[in-house]
């Protein structure tokens, strides 16, 4: 079994596009290669060996469900299933053999059960591009079912305003013989040499701005200048591949030399940013802040027909009786107290970056007894990622018949569980150049900790 990441995207080889589950519309649920970005909530799968360490079982990660090929003519290739499925004989069967392709990088996605290759449908106007195993083996051709695998082990999303700094100083634009390079030498992040802004290529590499020079950053020949003018992305000295070390912390590798920018002292030139590094060191560590004043995140819309409900567990809320010492049956009513905890959490599920405190107003998605229910707002101060986390004590009042001369004891259990909801939101920021941007996301998760299902238990007991 060849090496293979544990989360990756797929690429068709033919028309350049990213497979990507379709959350809505005729197509949702179905895979479609039609994403222009590699990295989005909707692009990245987790690579699962088999028992055998033969083949290989795909996961998509947004709906966390296992691929396997339809039981019908259209044969469309689908996460669907829950559980890996590994007898080749009944359906669905969820086992795929990775093959390498021609080139480096390069696979074909084989079903193991219908021994034919998963390609993107080319003879549907109703569901063009989406995975299908509905042809022959000898109709596949060839770059309709090659693929190229894109690591998501080592891509991240950047935010889109960020300062860097490295040995407690922020990097800035400065000139130098006429030139405008990059060095360590700021102490505020108020300065407008600090500012850069990043610009992501759909590969998963980003192109990085200064916002002073108005220019692209370009190695030349390691030292990182703030002077490109060029608008593509064909230059691959203006193409990094951030890295992520840490929550607030990235590396930068330039894709032309294969080298880390690191802070860099030679040729009369003091911690001067230079792609030389051909590991991540100390100073090619790059601490990474947003320069923003404030921020309003609004216009929550929770997907909750996506929402992933797992870690359930049954706990016993509390216990009391109801004694009847008489001779007749009788009607009681008993108080139980408990203690009921809840936590709530809102996060991107792809973007790195230092947890800013920000303006909230979003809905509380409630899970109920067979739905989810998003009620009541929560409005305030948030630090995005920080869980805010809740326990009150609760008293429930239950009526129960107890026969003559018998102890009823009434047990309250319930399910806890946690639930994970994909949401999209708007982003506001006050830079600290003055300007005001807004910004549409779709990486939004939110985590809850529900307490729910309660369910009274009776037992007779004799006096």
């Amino acid at each position: 079994m060849s090496f293979l990441p544990k989360y990756a995207g797929f690429q068709n080889h033919a028309e350049g596009k990213y497979l990507q589950y379709i959350p809505d519309g005729h197509l949702r649920g179905n895979l479609q290669y039609s994403s222009d970005q590699a990295l989005t909530p909707f692009t990245k799968f987790e690579i699962v060996p088999d028992k055998d360490g033969k083949y290989w079982h795909i996961k998509c990660c947004y709906n966390d469900k296992y691929l396997a090929s339809s039981d019908d003519h259209n044969r469309f290739v689908t996460p669907f299933v829950s559980k890996p499925s590994e007898n080749e004989s009944s359906r669905p069967c969820t086992m795929f053999n990775i093959i390498s392709g021609p080139t480096t990088g390069t696979y074909y996605l084989f079903d193991v059960s219908l021994q034919t290759y998963a390609r993107r449908c080319t003879s549907s106007r109703i569901h063009p591009n989406v995975l299908t195993t509905r042809y022959r083996r000898d109709e596949n051709r060839h770059d309709d079912k090659l693929v190229l695998l894109v690591d998501f082990e080592n891509i991240i999303r950047l935010p889109k305003y960020l300062s860097f700094k490295n040995n407690d100083k922020f990097l800035a634009a400065h000139t130098y013989y006429d030139s405008p390079y990059l060095k360590f030498k700021a102490d505020d992040i108020g300065n407008p040499l600090v500012s850069h802004e990043i610009f992501n290529v759909g590969d998963g590499t980003v192109r990085i701005k200064n916002e002073s020079t108005n220019k692209f950053w370009r190695r030349d020949p390691n030292w990182i200048l703030a002077d490109s003018n060029d608008q593509t992305a064909h230059d691959k000295n203006t193409l990094f591949w951030p890295v992520k070390i840490a929550k607030d912390k990235v590396a930068l590798r330039n894709v032309a030399n294969g080298r880390f920018v690191t802070r860099y002292t030679g040729d009369g030139k003091v911690d001067f940013l230079n792609a030389s590094s051909e590991t991540i060191t100390k100073q090619a560590e790059l601490e990474i802040y947003e320069p923003v004043i404030s921020r309003e995140l609004c216009n929550f819309k929770y997907r909750t027909m996506d929402a992933k409900i797992y870690d359930e567990q049954v706990l016993t809320m509390a216990t009391e009786e109801a004694v009847n010492t008489s001779s007749k049956e009788t009607t009681m009513a008993i108080s139980l107290r408990y203690l009921e905890e809840s936590s709530k959490t809102w996060e991107s599920s792809l973007t790195v970056g230092v947890g800013i405190e920000a303006s909230i107003k979003a809905g509380i998605p409630l899970l109920l007894e067979s739905e989810i229910k998003v009620s009541y707002n929560f409005e305030g101060s948030y630090k995005w990622g920080e869980t805010i986390s809740e326990t009150k004590e609760v008293t429930s009042t239950y009526t129960v018949i107890v026969p003559p001369k018998t102890r009823m004891k009434v047990t309250l259990l319930a399910t806890k569980a946690k639930c994970d909801i994909p949401f999209s939101y708007t982003q506001r920021d006050l830079l600290r150049n003055g300007r005001r941007v807004e910004i549409e996301c779709d990486d939004g998760l939110y985590t809850g900790v529900y307490t729910f299902k309660f369910d009274y238990q009776n037992k007779s007991l004799p006096l």
